[in-house]
């Protein structure tokens, strides 16, 4: 299953169950009041073929924005400092339930309530940054689907990209320094994983994608032999940028979705 159809199916069904309770609750008030609201924090824009899949399966649960649901989104553009602020916005919205896309999002949206339940993707290794309790039994106000497997997934797209690259000993590993539990974890993970198979790793710490531009063409002028784009939503938003650099740079790239192949990457 792939992480957006994981995300529909865990946040509409959780959506479904809160609502009901909500509905229930609100026996004999206005049909506005009994409307479904939903609260949406996102790290850049909340908006895309995530959100997209995410909406529609929703209708086809009977739930359809500007009907029965009400959905505040809110966008960081990019600058995560921003996330806290935002959430703390949806709160005062009183929703029944707030969707946190990514890590960050995550966090911010726990910090910010103990009691509204969150729905989270893409989280990187929730038992270690405290979002659940464990995979089992979640406690809390929090759960969700992780799509990235502390230990298991960089060696595997290192491997990836040897078998592609048999001569490769150089390899760039681009992060968005903003997002630190996935930066600090996965360029520890990027380093060791690239020591047992005898490679080089050139971090790259980014705040936004032209900075990205810039960084990437000097480590491709420095000797790096391939690149591996840790996802991100600065990444993701707008798909055809890092694809597009790369490929004027005949840079090989592995990417963490199919969208940005379909855009032009190389492999994911």
């Amino acid at each position: 299953m792939r992480r957006r159809e994981a995300i529909v199916l865990i946040g509409s069904a959780a959506l479904s169950g809160t609502i009901n309770h909500a509905a229930a609750q609100q026996s004999g008030r206005s049909a506005d009041v009994q409307k479904a609201r939903v609260g949406m924090l996102c790290q850049a824009k909340c908006e895309g073929p995530g959100y997209n899949a995410f909406d529609n399966e929703l209708a086809s649960l009977g739930w359809v924005e500007g009907q029965n649901l009400v959905i505040e989104r809110r966008g960081a553009e990019g600058r995560y400092d921003r996330l806290p602020e935002l959430a703390a916005e949806l709160v005062r919205t009183k929703p029944n339930l707030i969707i946190a896309a990514a890590t960050q999002s995550a966090i911010a949206a726990q910090n910010a309530t103990s009691d509204i339940p969150v729905v989270f993707s893409f989280v990187l290794d929730p038992v270690a940054i405290g979002l659940v309790k464990s995979l089992a039994h979640p406690g809390g106000n929090a759960t969700g689907v992780t799509a990235i497997e502390p230990g298991g997934l960089i060696g595997k797209q290192l491997g990836l990209i040897t078998e592609l690259l048999p001569k490769a000993q150089r390899i760039a590993v681009l992060v968005n320094a903003q997002a630190q539990t996935v930066r600090n974890s996965l360029t520890i993970e990027a380093r060791s994983a690239a020591a047992r198979m005898g490679l080089q790793i050139d971090a790259i710490e980014v705040g936004s994608v032209q900075e990205a531009t810039e960084q990437v063409e000097r480590v491709k002028a420095r000797g790096a032999d391939a690149l591996l784009v840790i996802p991100d939503p600065i990444f993701n938003t707008v798909p055809n940028r890092i694809p597009d650099l790369v490929a004027r740079l005949t840079f090989p790239a592995m990417y963490g979705q199919r969208e940005m192949v379909q855009a032009g990457g190389l492999m994911s």
